[in-house]
């Protein structure tokens, strides 16, 4: 069965508590940090994250994992701030840093799990020398930073050689995947092979189910 990992980007504080209790079937709470320059909101700045004491209100309303996303320039000089709220995963760009074994060992330094994230322009075979060494693969379906974007058809190719590589070399890696995702959908990237699906619009905007609904008919897809 696929987990779900609802995204909460874009909410302001008031909305959060209402947000986690309205999505108490969730695996994960995705957390999407950006950093005015690597990404930018959609306001053109930071995102509500990035003052990561904005996370203790998640966590002071639910047991459910952080998975928690930097979406930022030099992602090493933040994944301690990050790490001592014990997220699940913790998630960096390959494309933010020439270094990505750095980053992955500072991350296991704090006993989190590494995920690393992948563009949809990047090609996989920028991860490939690295795939042994992370937890997850999060495959951007969207250009980063900009909610309500529709999922881009080229990315589940992209999964399919993902799985395969990850088959290849035995590996128990997991593929996420972010953006555009919603009920109507869904099947595509889950019948692609993806393990884990990010969706926030889709889960917290549908116009006639509730977020707990819509997480329920997701885990619901190619279950015989």
């Amino acid at each position: 069965m696929v987990r779900v990992s609802p995204s909460l980007f874009g909410m302001g504080k008031k909305k959060l508590v209402d947000a986690v209790n309205s999505a108490k079937n969730a695996d994960f709470f995705h957390i999407d940090v950006t950093d005015g320059v690597f990404v930018k909101d959609k306001n053109g700045g930071a995102s509500l994250f990035f003052d990561d004491s904005v996370l203790e209100i998640v966590k002071e309303n639910t047991e459910i994992p952080l998975d928690v996303h930097l979406m930022v320039a030099d992602p090493i000089k933040h994944i301690e701030r990050y790490a001592m709220h014990n997220p699940e995963f913790l998630a960096f760009h390959i494309e933010a840093t020439d270094d990505p074994e750095k980053v992955i060992k500072k991350i296991k330094s704090f006993a989190v799990k590494v995920v690393v994230v992948v563009n949809p322009s990047t090609p996989l075979k920028e991860i490939e020398k690295i795939l042994d060494q992370v937890d997850k693969v999060l495959l951007m379906s969207v250009v980063p930073g900009k909610g309500g974007q529709k999922y881009m058809p080229s990315v589940t190719k992209k999964i399919k050689e993902l799985r395969t590589m990850i088959n290849e070399k035995e590996l128990s890696v997991l593929i996420e995947v972010d953006g555009g995702i919603k009920l109507d959908n869904v099947e595509i990237p889950i019948m692609a092979g993806v393990d884990v699906i990010v969706s926030g619009t889709g889960i917290f905007n549908h116009a006639k189910l509730s977020p707990f609904e819509v997480i329920e008919k997701i885990k619901e897809v190619g279950v015989e």
